[in-house]
Order: C-alpha cells, then sequence, then structure tokens
C-alpha cells in the first residue's frame, strides 16, 4: 500500500491492508492515529519481515467488530506482530490465519475480548495449545481449523465456566487430536447451548463428550470409533456421516435413542456394506435418508419402505458392484421427493419408467459418469438419472396411467437416431433438451401433442437436424413450432 495513510485524517473504514516490504510501501504503524470502525482484513505478504511496532498497541483504539488478521507463517516474528495487534474490547468476531509461532499472545490466551460472538483459529500448524475461550459470555461460534499439534482438548479450552452461549463449534483438520476429555456431570453446563458441532479430518480422536443438546453432528474422515458416541446425544435431529473410513456398519442400536432424528445422510463410506434399517424403522420423525457413494453396499435399501414417516430418499451408488433387479417403482412412488442415481447395466429398466407416477426430472445418458444441473428447472421435487443407457424405447412400454414428468434430458448417447415413441406420452413436459447426440437427424411430430413444452434445448448433435430444425423453413419446424423458448445450438460434421 502507498505511504501516507496516516495523513488520511477523515478516514472511517479501511475493509484491508497489506503489509509488505516493499520500498516506498505503507507502515503498518501508519494505522495508529487513524479512527476506524466498522470491520477490517490485516494481510502480511509472504515476504514482509519488518515486524516492529515498538509495543505499541495500534488497533486498540480503533472500533472494529470484524478483524481478520492474516499473517505468513513467520516462526519467529509472527508471535509479536499479533500481540501488537491486540484489538479494542468491544470486537465482535475475530479470525486469525496462518499464525507461524508455537504460542499465542496473552490477550489470546486470556480471552480478554468479553464481547466476542464469532472466532475462527485456521492454520496455526505449530501451536500446540488452543486458547481458552470458554467463560466468553457472548461466544456463538467457534472454529479450529488446521492445528496440527494440538493432542488433547478439555479444561483448557473451556475453562471451568464452559461456554454459555456457544452454539456452533467445528474442528477441522486437527490431524493429531486424540483425546477431547469431558468433566463428567457438567457436560450440561459447559455447552449449554450447542446445537451445531462438525469434526473433519482428526482421524485420531476416539472419544467426544455426552452432549445431549446436540442438534446436527457432521462427523467427515474420522475414527469410526467416534460413531458410538452420537447415540447419546438424544437431541439430535440431523446426522451426516462422511468418508469415514473402516466403517462397515452403524453399531446396533446406536440410532434407536435418537428420537429426534429427521435427517440421516451417509456418503462416500466406502467400506459401509449394511444400513441400520431396523433402527431407522423405529424412529417415526425420519424425514430424509440420504446415501451416496457408499460402493460397498450389497444392494439399494428396500428395507426403507418400512422407515414410514420417510418423505425423501437420495441414493447414489452407480459404481457399485451391486445389481439391482428393477427400479423399487413401489417405494418412489411413496414418497414425496427422491433423487435417485441407477446404472443402466445394473438395473432392468425394461418398461418400468410408466410405473412410475410421481417422477418429475428424467435424465438419461449412455455416459458412466455425467454430470446433471439440478438447478436447470429449480426445484425438484422427484429426480431420477440414468446412465449406460443407451436404448430408450424399452424403457417405457406401455403408456402411462398418469404422468407428472416436467423435464426430460437426454445427452451422450451416440448411437440415438430416433426420439422413443412414449414421448407423446408425456402430456405435463415442460422442458426437453438434448445434448451430443451426433445421430439425432430428426424430431417427431408427436411433439405437437406436447401443449404445455415451454423450452426446447438440443445442442451438439448433427448439421442434418440443425438444418431440419431450422426456424420457419426447417422440415421439422412445425413440430415444435408452438413451444415459446427455443435454443438449438448444434455442432456438428455430418
Amino acid at each position: 500500500m502507498p505511504p501516507g495513510l496516516s495523513r488520511l485524517t477523515n478516514l472511517r473504514s479501511l475493509s484491508c491492508f497489506v503489509a509488505g516490504n516493499r520500498t516506498g510501501s505503507c507502515s503498518i504503524i501508519e494505522l495508529e492515529d487513524l479512527k476506524l470502525h466498522g470491520q477490517m482484513e490485516v494481510k502480511f505478504s509472504g515476504n514482509f519481515t519488518n515486524y516492529s511496532c515498538g509495543g505499541r498497541k495500534i488497533l486498540k483504539n480503533k472500533d472494529f467488530n470484524e478483524l481478520s488478521l492474516l499473517f505468513n507463517c513467520s516462526d519467529t516474528n509472527d508471535m509479536s506482530m499479533l500481540e501488537d495487534l491486540c484489538p479494542n474490547t468491544n470486537l465482535k468476531k475475530l479470525k486469525v490465519s496462518n499464525y507461524g509461532s508455537q504460542q499465542f499472545p496473552t490477550w489470546l490466551i486470556e480471552s480478554q475480548l468479553p464481547m466476542l460472538v464469532e472466532v475462527d483459529i485456521e492454520k496455526c500448524y505449530k501451536c500446540q495449545h488452543i486458547p481458552h475461550f470458554g467463560d466468553l459470555q457472548f461466544l456463538r461460534s467457534l472454529v479450529i481449523d488446521t492445528m496440527h499439534e494440538v493432542q488433547h482438548i478439555g479444561v483448557e479450552l473451556h475453562g471451568h465456566g464452559g461456554f454459555p452461549s456457544l452454539q456452533e463449534l467445528k474442528l477441522i483438520r486437527i490431524s493429531n487430536l486424540e483425546e477431547w476429555s469431558e468433566d463428567e456431570g457438567r457436560v450440561n453446563e459447559l455447552f449449554p447451548l450447542l446445537k451445531r458441532l462438525e469434526i473433519c479430518n482428526c482421524p485420531k480422536l476416539k472419544n467426544m463428550p455426552r452432549l445431549p443438546r446436540i442438534e446436527l453432528l457432521n462427523l467427515r474422515n474420522c475414527n469410526e470409533s467416534l460413531v458410538s458416541g452420537f447415540g447419546r446425544m438424544t437431541s439430535l435431529s440431523h446426522l451426516i456421516l462422511e468418508d469415514m473410513e473402516g466403517m462397515r456398519s452403524l453399531p446396533s442400536g446406536c440410532l434407536r435413542n435418537l428420537t429426534f432424528l429427521k435427517e440421516l445422510e451417509i456418503r462416500r463410506c466406502n467400506e459401509l456394506e449394511s444400513l441400520p434399517m431396523d433402527d431407522l424403522q423405529l424412529l417415526t420423525m425420519v424425514h430424509s435418508l440420504s446415501i451416496e457413494e457408499c460402493n460397498n453396499l450389497a444392494s439399494f435399501p428396500l428395507e426403507v419402505e418400512r422407515v414410514s414417516s420417510l418423505r425423501y430418499l437420495c441414493f447414489k451408488n452407480v459404481d457399485s458392484n451391486a445389481l439391482q433387479p428393477e427400479i423399487p417403482v413401489e417405494i418412489l412412488n411413496s414418497l414425496n421427493e427422491f433423487d435417485i442415481q441407477i446404472c443402466g447395466k445394473k438395473v432392468n429398466l425394461g418398461g418400468q419408467l410408466q410405473h412410475l407416477h410421481t417422477l418429475r426430472q428424467l435424465w438419461i445418458s449412455d455416459s458412466h459418469h455425467f454430470s446433471y444441473d439440478m438447478k436447470i428447472s429449480g426445484s425438484i421435487q422427484a429426480n431420477l438419472s440414468i446412465c449406460c443407457c443407451d436404448e430408450l424405447e424399452s424403457l417405457m412400454t406401455e403408456a402411462p396411467s398418469t404422468s407428472v414428468l416436467e423435464d426430460l434430458h437426454i445427452c451422450d448417447i451416440p448411437n440415438l437416431k430416433t426420439l422413443p415413441e412414449w414421448l407423446q406420452h408425456l402430456g405435463s413436459l415442460h422442458q426437453l433438451s438434448i445434448r451430443n447426440c451426433r445421430q439425432l437427424e430428426s424430431l417427431p411430430r408427436s411433439l405437437q401433442g406436447l401443449h404445455l413444452l415451454n423450452s426446447l434445448f438440443i445442442d451438439e448433435c448433427s448439421l442434418q437436424l440443425e438444418r431440419r430444425c431450422k426456424r420457419e423453413t426447417g422440415e421439422d419446424w412445425p413440430n415444435f413450432s408452438h413451444v415459446p423458448r427455443i435454443d438449438i445450438s448444434t455442432r456438428g460434421t455430418n
């Protein structure tokens, strides 16, 4: 930053100050006499070495409510600089990042900022202890991220008075954390309002306190021993398990006490072999179940039909080696919402679609891994995506008794020459998109009967199709001229 900042005596707001060593750059000391307020971020460039404020607390007189301090991981200078950057006691939000020293200064260790509401301490690689944030009466959110030297948390974190207002706690990438000790009998006093807990990439941590008031728990890439602990969190309503190595199943009975559980999400747990369906069917409030990329599961969990409260099901396991005899039509028709991915090579799809009476969005592709944008059609109520499918006609062998399908997306089917006959039965269809089907040469006359169709999108198909779809003069133009929104941007060589 250019020098002379201190001469701007009427300056009241400065969102970012970058401290660097370049000749003629502004000294951080120039902040001292400015009457700043609001929020500010102080960044130290990678080559910054001029750590000297002479003990002057240059931010002490600033009326900041938010302060971010981004250091450059200097193991010799960061502590003295952070000591001199002690903010005013009215600060509400504090973030410290890339701090290179082994210890924090006194004002942070002893939490001399009584009005703090949010604290984010991240990438303090060499610090062995987390500052004492307990007893902060107004602290609602605490994030501890990437502190590899911390091995234990307990009383030095929460103190003897605990966190009277803390609602959200995140422990992320504390790779050597082994123990989270609890003060038996005082957990409710230490975390009386804690509702959300996220523990991510803490593979050595094998225990956590009994936190009966937790409502959302997210465990990601942690030791499977932690799984047995959430059975005591009797207020839990939302449980997320991700990347849990070694977890072949959830401990028997671990869900039975979670009578308030509403949402269960399990993702990328590739050693998981079975789901706790016996426990789930005993819970009367579970309305959402999501299983994604758990490729060791034996099959689709047909037992979900016994979970009477279930309203939404997400199942995406196309890389699993398990074979599924057919689409679970009855289960899907009983749900308000679903998002299902299936592989055409592993599921018998013949004549299945006409029985899915609640299906609203359908994606079909011959590619095994294809991306689809759920935002194309806004809110999705019931979605099915089928990969490895190059034969569309057999998906629906007779006219459905009813169809509410609104969006149909066909993509990456190189051998597709004609659209399926069953397209004429989709009277509720609003949007039709066709992408990268290079042998498709024409659009059928049956599109004329789709009176609700308001969007037609075609991309990366054949030049012949482009000619036949040319506005006003193309041979196929009368088949879809009633559609309000048409976007044809075909590219091809034939």
